[in-house]
């Protein structure tokens, strides 16, 4: 087993960008934003980054990311637990082993909890229970994001679908909805707090606008006082900027900076 992934700093409180929130700029562009702003490092997307399968890339990308002083904090895998994936959980993992990676993000069935049958859901049950078997064999952990549109749509469903597949690698990421009310949020995350791993962090309302972080400060502080009041430290990575713009990076970098008390 290759438990040293496990020690990569995932459960210290570090900061990050989701790689996916610059779809349009390269590797190389990425990781010279990212340390250019003091941010400890990066979650890898396999849309466009680092697809799986594209094993030597992953190799090449994770190299680039150690060399610039900077950590894989995940691969943010595009596989969709319980359906027919283009390419197979093996893959994933391979891709995810040659960048580093000690987490692998997926993506939990594609259909909302209150639209899946008990057939579909127990094939996405057993699913998770092979890919997290396959992950902790060489010491790589599997998170599900809270997220709309799947089975982790709401966190008694998600602390349903962990309690059903009952693996001990299998985390939850955590970000706020933004459809529902700041009482909800501190409640999702007070439920799921044990198994909560990495946060994607960004500012937007329920009409789809996308705001600075700054807006939102006063809900993220306690957002990550309750986070962290259970002991373990975590990874919050900038997801999406609140214009689309590189050039904003600095700023909200600075704004979660100074949240995790940076």
């Amino acid at each position: 087993m290759n438990s040293g992934l496990y020690g990569l700093g995932v459960f210290i409180m570090t900061t990050g960008l989701v790689s996916v929130t610059f779809r349009g700029l390269g590797c190389d562009e990425i990781i010279a934003l990212t340390k250019s702003v003091g941010l400890d490092g990066i979650e890898w997307g396999g849309d466009i980054h680092v697809p799986a399968g594209q094993v030597a890339l992953a190799r090449e990308v994770g190299g680039k990311t150690r060399a610039a002083g900077l950590k894989t904090l995940a691969y943010g895998s595009y596989y969709r637990t319980g359906t027919q994936n283009e390419t197979g959980f093996g893959v994933v993992l391979e891709t995810a082993l040659a960048l580093q990676a000690p987490i692998i993000r997926v993506w939990a069935y594609n259909k909302g909890s209150n639209e899946t049958g008990p057939e579909e859901y127990e094939t996405v049950v057993k699913d998770i229970r092979v890919i997290c078997r396959t992950a902790k064999e060489q010491g790589v952990r599997v998170a599900m994001e809270c997220h709309n549109n799947t089975l982790t749509d709401d966190f008694t469903s998600a602390q349903r679908l962990m309690d059903a597949v009952g693996s001990d690698n299998l985390f939850m990421y955590w970000q706020p909805n933004q459809l529902r009310d700041f009482d909800y949020n501190l409640r999702s995350i007070e439920a799921l707090l044990p198994r909560v791993t990495n946060v994607h962090v960004f500012e937007w309302d329920g009409n789809g606008g996308h705001h600075p972080l700054e807006r939102g400060r006063q809900r993220w502080e306690k957002y990550i006082s309750v986070l962290e009041s259970g002991g373990e430290k975590h990874s919050y990575l900038l997801e999406f900027m609140p214009d689309g713009r590189a050039e904003s990076l600095k700023t909200e970098a600075g704004a979660l900076s100074a949240l995790c008390g940076r």
